[in-house]
């Protein structure tokens, strides 16, 4: 599952099939093995088999010269794992996948993180050529074009900190970064849009985005998956490596399961400080079959939990992180859940507070009103 996450876009639409197939196939051949009859769940004997496939995984990464991140990638190792011999056994289970062309798929990818590795910094920005286009900008670095619109270019340019000349490689090797992440697809990248944001900021006081990236952020100051291309543009690294002691946070994360069960954990544990803080959670409502992080978090966190909110689907849209527009209406209902310890209850949970704060949400994103507040994006002091 792991490595279906690694291709992106094109593994993401039978990335979850699979998962569920093999592990009922691999849970039924475990238990005929066995021999030792226990009285498990199959939801117990998902997490254990998955954890011998995963640590499996993970020692053919090693054994090619690797490490696998904390998200379970292996792209550092990737292209010396197929030279390896691995590339025929990923082959294989792409086939049982219900991928048509798995060695073309196995290509683009190679193809992928070989221009990635390319393009990375070498402190020659003479090799860098921008050509402007209509609305778009093409980036050429040797023989790899990355484009983004002129309105991402600008937005790009406010939130760079660095030197002016290398400005062009850094959005070049971000972009293609994320475009490989996502495979051109933005469900991975959609945001809350900016009116939403902004009532978070009048009632909430938000000032950090916990899962952003320099493309779609809304705020100066954000979190984010790559911190090597990304801090350039205003990023402090992986939430999950970032450990606030007061403030406000707006968190949206990837709608997988895997990142929100360990997104509840650290959630937790942060929120154990003396002082004031509050995280606004903006998830979908997973209810056939029930999401187990979902249910950890109303009931498990129910000292935290002050605002249980459900926007309708088909009433509310999300923003396209790759090009910003407005997406087409959410299928699903979306939830939004204010957790706050008890100094930030003292300083943002008051009940008229709160009460306001679900009206306005619920008028403006469930009512999709355009003519909002804006957000205020400049730079906030980081505490």
């Amino acid at each position: 599952y792991r490595f279906c996450t690694l291709l992106g876009g094109e593994m993401m639409k039978i990335g979850e099939a699979y998962l569920e197939d093999v592990v009922k196939e691999r849970v039924a051949k475990w238990e005929a093995e066995t021999d030792v009859v226990e009285e498990v769940s199959l939801e117990e004997a998902k997490v254990k088999r998955m954890k011998q496939v995963r640590q499996g995984f993970y020692e053919k990464v090693k054994k090619a010269g690797g490490f696998v991140d904390q998200y379970g990638r292996a792209e550092k190792s990737f292209n010396r794992w197929m030279v390896s011999g691995c590339d025929r056994e990923c082959e294989a289970e792409l086939q049982r996948a219900g991928a048509t062309e798995p060695a073309e798929i196995l290509r683009k990818v190679g193809d992928e993180i070989t221009k990635i590795r390319e393009m990375e910094f070498h402190g020659r920005p003479s090799e860098v050529r921008v050509k402007p286009r209509d609305t778009m900008m093409d980036i050429y670095v040797k023989d790899t074009k990355v484009t983004v619109s002129l309105a991402q270019w600008e937005k790009l340019k406010s939130q760079y900190r660095w030197k002016d000349e290398f400005f062009p490689h850094c959005v070049a090797l971000m972009k293609l970064r994320y475009h490989f992440l996502t495979g051109g697809r933005s469900g991975l990248q959609d945001a809350i849009p900016k009116q939403v944001m902004a009532i978070l900021q009048d009632h909430l006081k938000v000032e950090v985005e916990a899962f952003a990236s320099p493309i779609n952020t809304t705020l100066s100051t954000f979190c984010s998956l790559y911190p090597s291309t990304d801090v350039v543009f205003g990023s402090l690294g992986s939430f999950f490596d970032f450990r606030p002691t007061t403030g406000s946070l707006e968190v949206n994360p990837p709608f997988t399961e895997h990142v929100m069960d360990k997104l509840h954990d650290h959630m937790v544990d942060l929120l154990a400080t003396p002082k004031a803080l509050c995280f606004s959670l903006i998830i979908p409502e997973w209810t056939d079959p029930p999401t187990p992080s979902i249910t950890k978090i109303r009931e498990d966190s129910q000292n935290f939990l002050k605002l249980d909110l459900v926007v309708k689907e088909g009433s509310h849209g999300y923003v396209d992180g790759l090009s910003g527009e407005r997406a087409p209406p959410f299928v699903r209902n979306s939830l939004i859940l204010v957790l706050m310890n008890p100094e930030g209850e003292k300083e943002w949970g008051q009940q008229e507070n709160l009460q306001k704060l679900k009206e306005r949400l619920l008028a403006v994103w469930e009512g999709d009103k355009e003519d909002a507040p804006e957000p205020n994006t400049k730079k906030q002091r980081q505490r």
